[in-house]
C-alpha cells in the first residue's frame, strides 16, 4: 500500500506534490536543481536489509536518475526554509542512499553510496549532506560516524540509479544541488500559446447547470502544445499531483463534463524513450448565462398623459435607461441588452421592444418585462426580469372654500389666521401616508417653495385667497396637485353664560379618606353648554346644521387647534378661565362666530378639626346617663354652610349645626353643604371625627411589704381600674417622673425608702390624676457607730417620725435584759450609746418596740441590733 509524499519539485519552476515508492520514483531530467523536496511517511519500505547503513526508510523519497551523457556525478542535499533560504538547524538530520547502475525495483539489491551519519552527533558544522569527489569512503553511519558526505559516482552513458532520501530527524523541506561532469536527459518542450492569447478552454451554458450540453474536448490544444515534437505521448489529468506521478489520466480527453466553473486541467507530456516529463496547465472555462445585474422594478407615478392619472397607464418608458443596470461591470461594446413582454420571446428573439422609443405599459399598474442579453462570443442569458411599476398618486379632494372668522383687533380688515393642516386629511381623503404642502401662488409652487407655517397661515389677499396644494405620498413620492380658496367674515366676539361646578375632592377615589381635600379645579360637562348655547339661539342654531367647539384660547378657537373634547372628566379647569366657543356651519364647514366664556369652580365646604386623638372623659365608674360631652368643631368658615352628622354610619336626627358634643365614643362624620344660584346641586365637603372614652384610674387595691433584713426589698404594689391608659408615679404629680407599666392596670414600686410614701396615676389620655392614700414604711435599724461621723451615730427606728403615728414606744435592754433607754418621741434623734454618761461597748442590745397608728391600729416588734466602735 502506498502512502502519500508531499514535496515540491522545481523544474522549470514547476511545483510537485507526489506518492512516492520506488515504482513511481520521480525521474530527474535537465540539469536543474531540485527545489524545496519534502518527504513525510514511508510508502513501501523497501531498504530493509538492502543498505549497509544501517538505517531505513522514515520519512522517504524516491528519486530516478537518468544519465544522458556520462561522466562524475555527485550533490549536495540542503535543508531549506519555507522561503527557500537554508535552514541551519542542526538537529535535522537527513541521509540518502544510492543503488545501481541499472537495477529495477523489484530488485534494487545493496546500495552503492549510502551516508546515515547524524550531524549533531558527530559535531559538524553544518546539516549538509551528499556525494562530492573529496571524499574517499561509499558508506558512513549511523549516528557519530562519518562527515554527512561520501564520495561521488563515476556513471556511464545511458545508466540509470535510484537515489532515496530519508530524513530520520526534524522537520524540514530541503533542495538539491547536482555537481560533476555528467548530464541528464531534458524533458519535452511544452509550447506556449502565441502572444496575447491562452490555452484556456470556454463555453457557453445557457440554463447555468454543468450537464451533458456542456463538453470540452481538451485535445483542442494538443498539436500546439507538442509542436511537432516525436515520441513524445501527451496525457491530461484531474490534478497536478495525477500529472507529476502520471496517474488517473482523463480517459476521454475530447468529451470532458467540468465539474467546477472555472476547472484547471493539468497536460502531461512524457518522452517514451527517456521517461523524462513536463507538466502543464490552462483552464477550463463555463460561461454562465453571463453574470449580468437584477435590475431594480422600473418604478413611476401615474401621469395624466392617457388623460387620467388615476388609469394605471404611463407613456414615457424607456428601457434603454435599464442598459447599465443590468449589464454592470460588463462591456457594453461586447454585450447587446434587448427588452421583450413574454419570456418566450425573450428566448426566442421575437418582437423585441424598441428600447430607444418611449413605451406604454399594456397592463394596467404593474407589467413584467423580460431581458435578453448576448455577448459576442455566442453566451446568452434570459433568466431576468423586472416590472413596470405605475404607483398612483394620492387623492386629492376638492374642498369648498374655508371661511374663517375674523374676530381679532380689526375684525373688517379681511385678514385672519388659518390653520391649513386642519384641512390636511379632508384634502387626501384621510391618507395618514402623505405629505400636504401649501403654496401661496404659481410661483412658489414651480419653485417647491411651501408655506413654512401652515398651522398658523395669515391670508396676504384681503377677505379672499386661493391657495396652491400639493399632497405627496410619502413611500412612493407620487403626488397630486389641486387648490384650496380661503374666505375671510368679519366677526366679533360674542359673550356666553358663565359655567360652574364644584371643585373636586382629591380624594374622591379613595374608598376609605376621612377628610375631603379640595383640588382647586374640576371639570364640566361642554356637551351641556352646547345644548345651551342652541337653545337659546332660538332656532337659529341646530345639531343638524351647525357644530359647536370648545377651545382654552382664542388662537387655538381660531386654528381649531387643542380642541377641548370628550370625555370631559379628563380635562380639568381652574376657577375663572375663559374658554372660547367656535361655530361652524356644516354646510360648508364655515366659521360663522366665535364666542366665549368663563368657568367658575365653587370651592368645597371642607370642615376644619383635627380628626385624631379626641377624648371624651367619663365617670369611673362610669354613670348612666353620661353627665360629660366632648365638642367636635367642624366650622368650614361660611355661615351659610350647612351640616350633617353621623355616627357610626348612622344619622344623627337634628344635628345640623357645625359643632356636636360628642356623649359616647364612636366614628362621627360630618358633611357640609355650599348651594350657589347657578349650581342644581349644593357642593359637599366631609370630615371624620374618632372619639374614644377614657377616664381617671379608680384604686382597687394597694399593700406595702418592708423587708427588715433588706429594705431594699421594700415594695408598694398598686392595682387599679378603668378603661384609659395609665402611668405611675411615687411620690411625685410631676409628668417626667410618671412611667408606663408593664400592665396598664397594676404597678410594683421597689426600694421603698422609710416614710410616708404615695402613689400618683396619671391617665395619658388627659383624663386626670389620681393619688392613693400615704403609706407607711418603717425599718429598724440593724446596727449604728456612734463615731460622729454622719452616718448611723445613733440607733432609731426609721420612718415614724410623721403624722402617720401618735404614739411610739421603744425600750433598749443589753444582752441581761436590763433596761437601758427608752424612746417615747417619734421625732427624737435616737439613742447615742451611752449609759448613765458611759459608752457602752460594742455588742448586740435588744429592742422591743409599739407603734400606734392614728386609726388606732398597733404594731408591735422585737428584735435586737448592734453597737459597733470603730
Amino acid at each position: 500500500m502506498k502512502k502519500t509524499f508531499f514535496f515540491i519539485l522545481f523544474f522549470t519552476c514547476l511545483h510537485v506534490f507526489a506518492q512516492n515508492d520506488c515504482s513511481d520514483a520521480i525521474v530527474v531530467c535537465g540539469n536543474s536543481g531540485f527545489q524545496n523536496l519534502n518527504a513525510t511517511g514511508v510508502g513501501i519500505q523497501e531498504l530493509s536489509g538492502s543498505n549497509t547503513c544501517s538505517s531505513q526508510e522514515n520519512n522517504s523519497l524516491w528519486v530516478k536518475i537518468k544519465i544522458d551523457k556520462g561522466g562524475t556525478l555527485g550533490f549536495t542535499l540542503t535543508p531549506t526554509n519555507s522561503d527557500g533560504s537554508h535552514n541551519t538547524d542542526i538537529n535535522i538530520d537527513f541521509d540518502f542512499f544510492i543503488f545501481g547502475p541499472n537495477v529495477n525495483c523489484a530488485n534494487i539489491g545493496q546500495a552503492i553510496r549510502c551516508s546515515t551519519t547524524n550531524p549533531a552527533a558527530s559535531n559538524q558544522g553544518n546539516n549538509l549532506t551528499g556525494l562530492k569527489n573529496s571524499e574517499t569512503d561509499i558508506s558512513e553511519g549511523p549516528g557519530p560516524q562519518g562527515n554527512s558526505f561520501v564520495r561521488s559516482l563515476n556513471v556511464n552513458d545511458n545508466d540509470s540509479y535510484f537515489l532515496v532520501i530519508d530524513r530520520p530527524i526534524g522537520n524540514s523541506s530541503f533542495k538539491i544541488d547536482w555537481t560533476g561532469t555528467a548530464t541528464f536527459n531534458n524533458p519535452p518542450a511544452i509550447n506556449p500559446p502565441t502572444y496575447g492569447q491562452s490555452y484556456d478552454l470556454k463555453e457557453c451554458d445557457s440554463d447555468g447547470i454543468f450537464d451533458d450540453s456542456t463538453l470540452f474536448d481538451l485535445t483542442t490544444n494538443s498539436n500546439s502544445i507538442l509542436n511537432g515534437q516525436t515520441d513524445v505521448k501527451i496525457s491530461y489529468h484531474l490534478s497536478n499531483n495525477d500529472a507529476q506521478t502520471n496517474t488517473n489520466p482523463i480517459v476521454t480527453p475530447n468529451a470532458f463534463k467540468n465539474t467546477s466553473n472555472p476547472q484547471k486541467i493539468f497536460v502531461r507530456l512524457t518522452n517514451i524513450n527517456s521517461e523524462c516529463f513536463s507538466v502543464t496547465d490552462y483552464d477550463i472555462i463555463v460561461n454562465n448565462n453571463i453574470n449580468i445585474t437584477q435590475p431594480s422594478d422600473y418604478v413611476v407615478c401615474d401621469d395624466t398623459d392617457s388623460g387620467s392619472n388615476t388609469d394605471g397607464l404611463y407613456s414615457s418608458f424607456l428601457f434603454s435607461s435599464k442598459d447599465s443596470e443590468i449589464l454592470g461591470t460588463l462591456d457594453s461594446n461586447t454585450h447587446i441588452v434587448n427588452y421583450y413582454q413574454s419570456l418566450s420571446d425573450a428566448q426566442n428573439d421575437l418582437n423585441p421592444i424598441n428600447k430607444n422609443s418611449l413605451f406604454t405599459n399594456v397592463t394596467k399598474n404593474t407589467q413584467t418585462v423580460f431581458v435578453r442579453v448576448e455577448n459576442n462570443v455566442g453566451c446568452l442569458n434570459t433568466s431576468t426580469s423586472f416590472n413596470l411599476v405605475i404607483n398612483p398618486v394620492p387623492s386629492f379632494i376638492m374642498l369648498p372654500p374655508y371661511q374663517q372668522c375674523d374676530f381679532d383687533n380689526n375684525p373688517t380688515d379681511g385678514f385672519t389666521t388659518f390653520n391649513l393642516q386642519s384641512r390636511e386629511a379632508e384634502l387626501s381623503n384621510n391618507d395618514t401616508n402623505v405629505t400636504v404642502l401649501f403654496f401661496k401662488n404659481q410661483t412658489d409652487f414651480d419653485n417647491n417653495i411651501s408655506i413654512t407655517s401652515p398651522q398658523n397661515y395669515t391670508n396676504t389677499s384681503p377677505f379672499n385667497q386661493t391657495l396652491l396644494v400639493k399632497i405627496i405620498n410619502n413611500t412612493t413620492q407620487c403626488f397630486n396637485t389641486g387648490s384650496i380658496d380661503l374666505t375671510v367674515n368679519s366677526s366679533g366676539l360674542d359673550t356666553f353664560d358663565d359655567m360652574y361646578s364644584c371643585e373636586l375632592d382629591i380624594n374622591a377615589s379613595i374608598s376609605n379618606a376621612i377628610q375631603s381635600i379640595g383640588s382647586q379645579n374640576t371639570f364640566f360637562d361642554f356637551d351641556i353648554k352646547r345644548d345651551d348655547i342652541i337653545t337659546k339661539s332660538n332656532g337659529a342654531l341646530t345639531n343638524n346644521t351647525h357644530s359647536i367647539e370648545f377651545y382654552r384660547t382664542a388662537n387655538d378657537a381660531s386654528l381649531q387647534t387643542n380642541k377641548i373634547l370628550p370625555p370631559y372628566d379628563d380635562d380639568l379647569f381652574t376657577d375663572n378661565t375663559e374658554v372660547f366657543v367656535r361655530i361652524i356651519s356644516k354646510n360648508n364647514n364655515a366659521c360663522e362666530s366665535v364666542g366665549k366664556f368663563n368657568l367658575h369652580v365653587i370651592d368645597l365646604p371642607v370642615p376644619q378639626g383635627n380628626p385624631d386623638n379626641i377624648i371624651l372623659c367619663v365617670d369611673n365608674p362610669r354613670l348612666t346617663p353620661q353627665p360629660y360631652t366632648v365638642p367636635l368643631n367642624a366650622d368650614t368658615g361660611n355661615p351659610t354652610d350647612t351640616y350633617k352628622w353621623y355616627l357610626n354610619g348612622s344619622l344623627l336626627s337634628g344635628e345640623i349645626s357645625s359643632i356636636h358634643n360628642a356623649n359616647t365614643e364612636g366614628e362621627y362624620k360630618v358633611e357640609a353643604y355650599r348651594s350657589h344660584p347657578n349650581l342644581s346641586e349644593d357642593c359637599m365637603g366631609y370630615n371624620t371625627f374618632f372619639v374614644k372614652e377614657s377616664n381617671h384610674a379608680l384604686i382597687v387595691n394597694i399593700k406595702s411589704v418592708d423587708d427588715q433584713d433588706n429594705p431594699q426589698n421594700n415594695k408598694i404594689e398598686i392595682t387599679i381600674d378603668g378603661i384609659g391608659d395609665y402611668e405611675y408615679a411615687l411620690n411625685s404629680t410631676d409628668l417626667s417622673d410618671f412611667v408606663k407599666g408593664n400592665e396598664n392596670l397594676s404597678y410594683t414600686f421597689t426600694n421603698i425608702p422609710p416614710g410616708l410614701n404615695a402613689v400618683s396615676i396619671r391617665d395619658r389620655n388627659g383624663c386626670g390624676i389620681v393619688t392613693s392614700n400615704k403609706i407607711s414604711i418603717i425599718y429598724f435599724q440593724r446596727h449604728f457607730t456612734p463615731n460622729g461621723d454622719g452616718h448611723f451615730d445613733t440607733w432609731k427606728v426609721l420612718g415614724v417620725d410623721n403624722d402617720f403615728y401618735d404614739v411610739v414606744k421603744v425600750q433598749i435592754f443589753n444582752r441581761f435584759g436590763k433596761l437601758i433607754n427608752e424612746i417615747t418621741d417619734k421625732n427624737s434623734q435616737g439613742w447615742n450609746g451611752i449609759y448613765n454618761g458611759t459608752d457602752l461597748p460594742s455588742n448586740d442590745y435588744w429592742y422591743n418596740a409599739e407603734l400606734i397608728d392614728k386609726s388606732g391600729r398597733t404594731r408591735k416588734k422585737t428584735g435586737h441590733f448592734s453597737l459597733l466602735r470603730k
